[in-house]
């Protein structure tokens, strides 16, 4: 029997999260389109994961761009010509 105005829609349970709240972490990337005369492009890239620690890095520093480029210059075997662009 329902009457004017009642919903009958069972209540739903409301949880709460103990402790601090974390998320599953932070994925970074970096990377360079590469292309060589003749050649295909190529995506050289980085990863960095950051999963809340305080011992863990939160961003790319200097050393690791510089190991980006490095890698880069590796693999295409020649010079350079970098163009940044935020």
């Amino acid at each position: 029997m329902t009457t004017q105005g009642t919903d009958l829609v069972p209540a739903r349970a409301h949880t709460r999260r103990r402790g601090p709240r974390r998320g599953l972490g932070a994925d970074l990337a970096r990377g360079l389109v590469c292309r060589r005369p003749g050649q295909r492009t190529r995506l050289i890239f980085r990863m960095l994961v950051h999963h809340g620690a305080k011992y863990e890095k939160k961003c790319f520093r200097e050393k690791d761009f510089a190991r980006l480029l490095d890698a880069v210059h590796q693999q295409l075997g020649g010079n350079m010509v970098l163009l940044s662009d935020n």
